[in-house]
C-alpha cells in the first residue's frame, strides 16, 4: 500500500473493529462513539492519501493554513477535491466516495458532539455498525482505484485486443 506518512490510516479503521468487538468496556456509550470516529477518519485519511499519491501528481488537498483562512475545513478541501477530480476524470466511484464520506462526517460530528445522540432516535450501536461498513466500502473503492492507476495505461488511438 502506497503511503505518505509513516501511520497507516487504515490503523484506526482496524480499531474501530475491534473496538465494536465484544470486549467489555467501562462504557458502550463512549465505546460507540469512538468507533463512529475513527472509521470516519480512517475513511477521511484514505482519501487524503489517494489524492496524494505520486501517480495523481495532486499533492495533498489539504493546506490547513489556506483552509482556515477560506473558511473551510480540510475535510472539506478533500471532499471537493475528489467530486472535482470525479466529474473531470468521470470517475463514479470519486464521487461515490465523497458521498460516503459526508455522510460518514454527519455521523461522526453528531457522535463527537450531540449529547443525547441524535436525541436519543437512533441506536447507538447500529450507527457504530453502520459506519463500519461504509468507511470499511471508502476503503476498498479507494483500493480498487489504486490497482488501476497501477495499470499500464493504453496510448490513445491504439486498439485494445
Amino acid at each position: 500500500m502506497e503511503k505518505m506518512s509513516g501511520f497507516d490510516w487504515k490503523q484506526y479503521l482496524d480499531l474501530a473493529v475491534e473496538l465494536f468487538g465484544d470486549q467489555p468496556v467501562s462504557s458502550d456509550e463512549a465505546k460507540y462513539r469512538t468507533v463512529i470516529s475513527r472509521a470516519y477518519c480512517a475513511a477521511l485519511m484514505a482519501a487524503r492519501e489517494y489524492l496524494a499519491s505520486p501517480s495523481w501528481g495532486l499533492g495533498y488537498p489539504v493546506d490547513h493554513a489556506r483552509a482556515s483562512d477560506e473558511m473551510r475545513s480540510g475535510h472539506d478541501l478533500i471532499m471537493e477535491r475528489l467530486k472535482r477530480e470525479g466529474r473531470v476524470r468521470e470517475e463514479r466511484r470519486l464521487l461515490e466516495i465523497a458521498k460516503l464520506l459526508e455522510e460518514l462526517r454527519r455521523k461522526r460530528a453528531s457522535a463527537d458532539y450531540d449529547t443525547p445522540y441524535k436525541n436519543g432516535q437512533v441506536s447507538l450501536e447500529d450507527e457504530a455498525a453502520y459506519c463500519l461498513r461504509e468507511a470499511e466500502e471508502v476503503i476498498e473503492k479507494i483500493d480498487t482505484l489504486k490497482e488501476g492507476l497501477n495499470q499500464p495505461r493504453q496510448p490513445e488511438g491504439e486498439e485494445v485486443g
